[in-house]
Parts: C-alpha cells; sequence; structure tokens
C-alpha cells in the first residue's frame, strides 16, 4: 500500500498565507454574487459608510425589494435614515458581512471539506431557482472560479502547493477579463429557437407544478379548436353539463369539488389577463404588484380591498347578502390560483403584527394587488376557504343604483375615498390596446366618441359590443391556431367565428377601447342550474367543462364585474338588467365628488414598521451568531472525525497482515511525530519503506516497542525542556529582582 509521508518539511506560515489568499478569494466571490443579486452598491468609498444597525436595516430592505419584484415575496420593511448622498448607506455593515464571508471560508478551506462549499453553493441555487434572483454573469463566473480554487486547495491533505491554485487564479484572471468585456460591450440576446425551447420548458414544468384547466391561462393563440373540445368538450356537452345539478358521482370528472353553506350560483374567477400581446394575455408582472404594495397596504388598513369591494359596496348600498362559507378542493384544474367569486368578503387583520397581507385570506393564499388571490407553496394548495356573498353579479346594476342613491353617511363618504386610490390603479393598469388592433376596432365599431374627459356610458358600452358579437360572429369549435406572424384577434375578426377564449378577448379590447378598464378572465362557471335542489351538506361537482373566459368591466365606485359576450353561454347564468340602477348613477357628481377629497398620502409600509428594527437586528444577530456557531462546532466534530479517522487507518496499517506494511507504517507514523528512533530501528524502518527485502512479524514486534520507547523518549524530553524553561524564568526573575535591589541600595546611598 502506498502511504503519503515523505521526508520533505512544510512551510506552514507560507501555508497559511496560501489559506488566506484563497479565503479572500472565495469570501470576495461569494460577496460579490450577494451583492450583485439584491442590487447592493459596494467600493472603496464606501466602505465605512452608514452604521451597522442602519446598514442592516437597509440591507434587508434591499433584498425585500428584489424578493418582490421577482417572486411578490412580501416582507416586512424598516424605516431607515438616509446619508448625505441621499441614498440608504450601509457600507459599514456590508464590510462586516464580507469580514464573515473570508472567515468562514477560511474555516472550509482549513477543514479540507468540499461538502461545506454547499453552505455557500445551495443559498444562491435556491434563489435562482425558487425566487429567479440571479446574481450578474460576472459574478458568477468569479463564483464558479472560486470554487474551483477552493477545490484544488481541498484536495492537499497537509499543507498548501503553489501549484494547486496558480492555474485556477490565471482562469479566474482571464475569465473575470473576458466577462467584464462582454458585460460592458456586448447585449447578449438568446436565439428564438432556444427561447422557444425555454419557453415550452418553463410551461411544461408550471403544468406539472400545478397542473392545468382546459383553457389555456391566456394563451389563447397556442391552441385549436380541437384541444380545447378534447380537455372541455363540445359546446353541447358544456351546455348539458351547466343547465344541470352538479352533484358528485363516479363517473363524473369534476375540476373542482364545492360545498357552500347556502349553494348558489358563482362566476369563479381564476386566471386575470391584464395585458393582451403575441397572441397571449399575461396577468401583470411580479414587479407591478410590489410597487403597488404600498397603496394597497394603507387601503387593506382602512378595511378596503379590490377583491371584496363588491360585496362591501352592495352592503353600504343597502343590498344584504346573505353570507356563504366556501370550501373549494382542486381535483383536476390548476392550483397556481385559488377560484374565488367576484362577490369575496374579506376583513382586515387586527393588531400590528408583521404579516403578509392586511385582510384576513384563505390559508395559504396571497394577495397580488386586489386583482385576485395566487396560492403559496411549491406546488400551489389543493384545498381552501373562504366567506361569500350571495350572488350579486345577477342584479349588480340595482345594486349599483342602490349604492349612488344612498343616504350618505360616514361610511360611504369614507368607502368613495378609498375607491378613489383603487380606482387610479384600474384605469393605469387595464386600458392598453395594441396599437394596430385599435384600428382593426375602429373599422369594426366605428368612434368611441369623446372619452377624453370620461368612459363611454356603462349600459351604451355593454349592449354596443354584445349586439355587434351576437350579430356578426358565431360560436365555432373549428378554429386552428394563428399562423406564424398572424394576430389571433385580427384572424378572429376576419373569419368572425371562434370559441369564448375569441369573444371574450374581442370584447375586453373593445371595453378599453371605449376607456373602460377591463380584462381577460378564465374560470369556472356555477349556475343556478348546477345548485338547484342541493344542500349545506351537498358537494358540487364542478367538471371541467364548466370551464370558461369571459371578460369583466371596473364600474366606478362599485368594482369589477362579469360581463357574458359569448351568445352561446347567453341565459346560463343570471344577468343584471341594464335599464335597472343605472340611471341613477350621477358619474359627473361621483367625479366631482372624488375630485374634491382631500388626498391622503399612503403610509409606506416600511414607516408603520419602526418598531420592529429593533427585532430584526436581533433576529439577523441570533441568526448569524446560530451559523457561526453550527459552523464551528461542525468545524470541530469534522477535526475531532478527521483524527479519529487517521488514528484507525494507522492502527489499521501497523497492524496489516504484511508485516512488512506494518513496520513501514510504524516508520512513517514516528517521522511525522517527529520521534527519534534507535539506530537500528531507524535502519529497520528504511528497509521497510523502501527495500524488497521481506520483513517477519518478530522485526515488526521489535519496531513496535522501540517506537513506544521513542515516545516515552520525546514525551520525557519535553518535560525536561519545560522543567528546564520554567528554572530558566524563575533564574531570570531572581536575578533581576537581585539588580533592583542593588540599584535601589546605591541610590539611598547617594543620598
Amino acid at each position: 500500500m502506498k502511504l503519503d509521508y515523505s521526508d520533505k518539511t512544510e512551510n506552514k506560515v507560507l501555508n497559511t498565507a496560501l489559506e488566506i489568499i484563497c479565503a479572500l478569494i472565495l469570501g470576495g466571490a461569494v460577496f460579490y454574487v450577494f451583492i450583485s443579486m439584491f442590487g447592493l452598491s459596494y467600493g472603496p468609498d464606501k466602505m465605512t459608510s452608514g452604521g451597522i444597525a442602519g446598514g442592516l436595516a437597509g440591507i434587508w430592505n434591499s433584498i425585500a425589494d428584489t424578493l418582490g419584484n421577482l417572486d411578490y415575496v412580501i416582507l416586512p420593511k424598516y424605516s431607515v435614515t438616509k446619508g448625505a448622498s441621499g441614498s440608504v448607506e450601509y457600507g459599514v455593515a456590508l464590510t462586516l458581512i464580507l469580514a464573515a464571508l473570508t472567515a468562514i471560508s477560511f474555516l472550509m478551506i482549513k477543514a479540507r471539506s468540499r461538502l461545506l462549499l454547499l453552505i455557500f453553493v445551495v443559498p444562491v441555487v435556491i434563489m435562482i431557482l425558487g425566487f429567479g434572483v440571479s446574481p450578474s454573469p460576472l459574478a458568477g463566473a468569479c463564483l464558479a472560479a472560486a470554487l474551483l480554487i477552493a477545490i484544488a486547495a481541498m484536495r492537499v491533505g497537509r499543507g498548501l502547493k503553489t501549484s494547486y491554485f496558480i492555474v485556477p487564479l490565471i482562469a479566474i484572471l482571464i475569465g473575470t477579463g473576458v466577462m467584464f468585456a462582454i458585460d460592458k460591450t456586448v447585449t447578449l440576446a438568446p436565439p428564438k429557437a432556444l427561447s422557444d425551447i425555454g419557453a415550452s420548458m418553463g410551461s411544461s414544468i408550471e403544468k406539472m407544478r400545478y397542473a392545468s384547466d382546459p383553457l389555456p391561462s391566456g394563451k389563447v393563440g397556442s391552441v385549436d379548436g380541437k384541444a380545447i373540445k378534447a380537455s372541455r368538450g363540445d359546446i353541447r356537452q358544456v351546455k348539458e353539463a351547466l343547465t344541470t345539478p352538479a352533484k358528485k358521482d363516479k363517473e363524473s370528472k369534476a375540476a373542482l369539488e364545492v360545498t357552500m353553506s347556502t349553494p348558489g350560483s358563482y362566476y369563479l374567477r381564476g386566471f386575470v389577463g391584464s395585458g393582451y400581446e403575441k397572441n397571449s394575455w399575461s396577468t401583470l408582472d411580479n414587479g407591478t404588484f410590489y410597487g403597488m404594495r404600498d397603496r394597497m397596504f394603507w387601503l387593506n388598513r382602512r378595511g378596503f380591498d379590490g377583491l371584496s369591494e363588491l360585496s362591501m359596496a352592495s352592503a353600504l348600498g343597502g343590498t344584504q347578502a346573505e353570507e356563504n362559507k366556501v370550501s373549494v378542493k382542486t381535483v383536476d384544474a390548476s392550483k397556481k390560483i385559488a377560484f374565488t367569486p367576484y362577490e369575496l368578503v374579506l376583513e382586515p387583520e387586527e393588531g400590528n403584527k408583521a404579516r403578509k397581507s392586511e385582510m384576513k385570506l384563505p390559508a395559504g393564499t396571497r394577495n397580488y394587488g386586489g386583482s385576485y388571490l395566487g396560492t403559496e407553496g411549491a406546488f400551489g394548495r389543493s384545498s381552501y376557504e373562504y366567506t361569500a356573498s350571495q350572488n350579486i353579479t345577477g342584479e349588480w346594476t340595482d345594486a349599483v343604483g342602490k349604492l349612488y342613491t344612498a343616504p350618505k353617511n360616514k361610511d360611504i363618504d369614507q368607502f368613495f375615498i378609498n375607491e378613489s386610490h383603487y380606482n387610479v390603479e384600474q384605469y393605469d393598469k387595464y386600458l392598453d390596446i395594441p396599437d394596430k388592433l385599435v384600428k382593426v376596432i375602429e373599422k369594426e365599431i366605428g368612434s368611441p366618441g369623446d372619452i377624453s374627459q370620461n368612459h363611454a356610458d356603462y349600459k351604451e358600452a355593454i349592449n354596443n359590443i354584445t349586439k355587434y358579437l351576437k350579430e356578426k360572429y358565431i360560436y365555432s369549435e373549428t378554429f386552428t391556431a394563428p399562423k406564424e406572424g398572424k394576430d389571433f384577434v385580427e384572424d378572429f375578426v376576419t373569419a368572425k367565428r371562434g370559441a369564448d377564449i375569441h369573444f371574450a378577448t374581442l370584447a375586453t379590447l373593445m371595453f378599453r377601447y371605449y376607456g373602460i378598464p377591463a380584462r381577460y378572465i378564465e374560470g369556472y362557471l356555477i349556475t343556478p342550474a348546477n345548485v338547484q335542489g342541493m344542500s349545506g351538506k351537498s358537494e358540487i361537482s364542478v367538471p371541467k367543462a364548466a370551464n370558461h373566459a369571459w371578460t369583466e368591466i371596473y364600474i366606478d365606485g362599485f368594482g369589477w364585474i362579469p360581463v357574458e359576450v359569448t351568445a352561446e353561454y347567453s341565459g346560463l347564468m343570471k344577468e343584471a338588467d341594464l335599464t335597472k340602477g343605472l340611471q341613477n348613477v350621477d358619474y359627473e357628481s361621483l367625479e366631482n365628488n372624488q375630485s374634491e377629497v382631500k388626498e391622503e398620502e399612503p403610509v409606506d409600509e416600511e414607516n408603520e414598521d419602526d418598531s420592529k428594527l429593533k427585532a430584526l437586528l436581533i433576529r439577523i444577530l441570533l441568526i448569524v451568531l446560530a451559523v457561526i456557531g453550527i459552523g464551528l462546532l461542525g468545524f470541530l466534530l469534522f477535526l475531532i472525525g478527521t483524527r479519529i479517522a487517521t488514528f484507525i487507518k494507522w492502527r489499521r496499517l501497523f497492524g496489516d497482515k504484511d508485516p512488512k506494511v506494518g513496520v513501514s507504517a510504524l516508520y512513517q507514523y514516528s517521522k511525522n511525530k517527529k520521534w527519534k528512533l534507535a539506530e537500528a530501528a531507524e535502519a529497520l524502518g528504511l528497509r521497510a519503506s523502501y527495500s524488497t527485502e521481506k520483513i517477519e512479524e518478530k522485526e515488526r514486534e521489535k519496531m513496535r516497542e522501540e517506537v513506544k520507547r521513542a515516545k516515552e523518549r520525546a514525551k520525557n524530553s519535553k518535560g525536561k525542556a519545560e522543567k528546564a524553561k520554567d528554572k530558566s524564568v524563575k533564574k531570570d526573575a531572581a536575578e533581576s529582582s537581585v539588580k533592583d535591589n542593588e540599584k535601589k541600595g546605591s541610590t539611598g546611598n547617594e543620598k
């Protein structure tokens, strides 16, 4: 067996210096990745800026903003005083983090454990895959090269050699230079084919995680009639499912299973399409929702949320709808979004504890700016419960009329103040139309009239659009997906035939054309026929055939309401009477009232949480101490384990069945320990290690005895040396004392 010992000496000072250099490289690379991921600024001129407490809070806020913009993760933020530069200063805090990362890197390299590098790698991977937070390409390249250097350094069991890290160091310098040049001079865009493959893979992964619905979650240009019929059924099967009681049975293939304390009909909103582009509807991005967070936080504190606006407005107007306890179980539908009715009831949270929303939300859900409820968890949520009012969408015009004619009181005035702030967001986010489609719509239905000051009349717009679609278009399931370069809406307008996804898409754009905020919606219908004869104990089986696309519009001062624009679905749900209630609405009066409202500045969430700063700092400190403690404990256990393993290895070699291996091991072990052997034992050890001669068992026993004696001699020698040293120290102290006394005596004589 080949053993590792050689007679060469090691330069411990050089080894330590090289370990420190490797630690600086690794710690610096991890630090670079950290600041690039969370948009932190650092440099020689900022190393000592700011304080520790304010700096940590500023870093936390930056992390919260990054996660919020990318993945809509809601974390509490803390008020931080800005420096002379007008920005938050956190240089000192970052310097401490850099020092901590370097110290941890040094311990990792000292421990010679490559597994410990996962402490740095795993969090980066989690951030990339779980939250979409990625470092810059340059930072990523630096980290990869630094890890290679660390791994190369760890390959040496005892001490470092320059040859193990010179090549990686040169590679990191060259690679960094190349990446820096690319980063500063070239904007790289992936090829279209690669982008398409990536998008397809992303879509497939999302379906695996959350499952899916028959309709394409806004990707209206990606499906044809055959695909929809295969997953939802043809229109005959759809109508049959929506006009019969939805009782659970063994043969039915349910998408959702719903129970209600008082069964009623609902539009269950799922996917919410805000922007139409490239044959697809998309939701607002997480960054947009996060940008609305402070306003929504303030409105929630005042008891207002867009998801429950319809129920609140109806109650204030005197339309008292009985509350309904609803439980939804997802069987074979998307788990990414919680399917909720327009009549959802939400109440403000109580107390000042930190939380993700200021409204009481169903467990496992997240409020996306009062637009819809998303679900939490890696695979979404398969069940949830909430409270809803009884059906309002079937009589919303009457409810609107009652609200506008109700005697004014403090609650109604406050509601309209809150709504005016939410209203601004809806007009800002849901009126966009692609320029080329504005011309297409204008050609079809003419001018929208003067909408520079106000949108078109609701009744007129609804009647015009529904009449146009009913008279000019037919429902068909024989459509194909648009060809390359063709637009879904233009094809529909030309062919004048399509399914509900076509009708809802065109109607949404047309309402926007009239100046009315509108959104494309996919969800499920629970019709009056579905719940006929049902009791509170009945389980309503909502089939895939109930998956439907419709448009919804925003009614000023009231909220979002669904509008059925597909003629084949007309009459399946209770529809509001447009001749009733809307005539009572005085739009000009409402507008003037809102313009006269004293604008109240929304309170930033971070300013609400100043009192929690101390708790945050204590939490961060405890986490840091825990990580350092766990790291040190792990390092200590590693050292103990390594020593035990090494001792067991040597013991095994000492007793090897081949006496020659045993003698060689005993000899090399004594050399490692720097024990001085007798001349005969030295010769025996050299003969066993470097000659081909056979060694007898009795010679091994002699070597054992000699190693024991050498150990005793070394121990005795060390003891004698320590005694001699102590004796020398005492002698020096005595001589010094005598000299001091003599000096004092001579001084006294002089006096």
